[in-house]
């Protein structure tokens, strides 16, 4: 089994057994890519790259992502619309990938937030009725709330309600 990763948008093999095929149809695809985005110098130092890579018969390393510090500390409290909902149990509430500056300068911050949940238990609307302050944290919170997961409702009606106050605090 190979596993992969992405390399300037394309599948790139990491196990090392791929096939010269492989390797040639890849590189004529991005160099197809190359050509449609000009010569831009991040486009220039990742073909450079994917030539030190195919000659050297290893995979090019990931393009980096951006910093993050991990997840820190975080109080909420759930409010529900109607009274239905308070029998939803909330099962899996990951937490948010949070930029790498929210610890290292100690922020504490505190969101607002609504919610929609279906009776399957998805959440299937997040939206910010206060926002952070940084558009960064803010989006990392909602994408982490659009993963949360509660009980199954008992009637078929879609629940909303809010989360007031989501605050952060470093680790």
């Amino acid at each position: 089994m190979t596993d992969a990763s992405t390399f300037s948008g394309l599948a790139v093999s990491s196990s090392g057994r791929r096939p010269a095929v492989y390797a040639e149809a890849r590189e004529v695809g991005f160099r197809a890519r190359v050509a449609r985005n000009g010569d831009s110098p991040a486009v220039q130092n990742a073909l450079e790259r994917l030539d030190k890579a195919l000659a050297s018969g290893s995979s090019p390393a990931p393009a980096a992502r951006a910093p993050t510090a991990g997840t820190g500390t975080r109080d909420f409290s759930l409010l529900w619309d109607t009274e239905e909902g308070k029998d939803r149990k909330l099962l899996s509430d990951p937490e948010p990938l949070l930029p790498r500056r929210v610890q290292e300068d100690g922020l504490t911050l505190t969101m607002e937030l609504k919610i929609t949940v279906e009776p399957s238990g998805i959440v299937s609307k997040v939206t910010t009725s206060r926002s952070s302050g940084y558009a960064d944290v803010d989006a990392a919170v909602l994408a982490a709330v659009r993963r949360w997961r509660f009980s199954p409702a008992e009637t078929t009606r879609v629940m909303t309600g809010s989360i007031k106050p989501y605050t952060i605090r470093p680790r």
